[in-house]
């Protein structure tokens, strides 16, 4: 809880959390915080929380065919939309319908991500990738903000990611995609 705790106590919790998720066999999806109107006084909170995230992601997908934590980068996404208030809820805080259509729409490339290596997604586009891909795996959806819900399913691809640095963007609709 970002509103009482310190980012790195936070972490430590989502921590423990990713690795029980991972020690099941599944791979974790988190969808990072936001940049709520009315929360303005913890936002360095939420980007060094997500920081905190970003670089865990990253380290835990080294050397791995398949990433086990992807990470749907949403606080810079939002922020390159221009964080309209038609993201939020009256209230400034929960999301709107327009604000889930991002979400829905980016959970899904992601869950469809058809070489099955990026590590982190911004505006749906792959941020970060890893090495040549072959998963069968379990998925698990996890937002901090929004509470957690789960996914479970398997898919399977093959081919060979993007290397890092590199973007890729897929269309949702399919599982094949367009490199860029």
């Amino acid at each position: 809880n970002l509103f009482t705790e310190s980012a790195s106590a936070t972490f430590s919790n989502f921590e423990v959390v990713i690795g029980k998720i991972i020690a099941s066999g599944a791979q974790a999806i988190y969808l990072g915080t936001k940049p709520e109107p009315d929360t303005k006084s913890i936002h360095f909170k939420y980007e060094t929380y997500d920081a905190l995230i970003r670089d865990y992601a990253d380290s835990l997908a080294i050397g791995k065919s398949s990433p086990p934590l992807v990470m749907i980068d949403v606080y810079p996404a939002f922020v390159n939309l221009g964080n309209p208030m038609s993201l939020y809820d009256e209230d400034g805080l929960h999301l709107s319908s327009q604000a889930y259509e991002y979400w829905n729409t980016w959970t899904t490339t992601a869950l469809r991500d058809p070489l099955g290596g990026c590590v982190r997604w911004l505006s749906n586009a792959c941020d970060l990738s890893e090495g040549p891909i072959t998963t069968n795996t379990t998925t698990t959806v996890v937002s901090t903000t929004a509470g957690t819900s789960t996914t479970s399913g398997s898919t399977t691809t093959s081919g060979t990611s993007t290397t890092s640095g590199s973007t890729t963007a897929y269309d949702t609709s399919t599982t094949s995609g367009s490199t860029t």
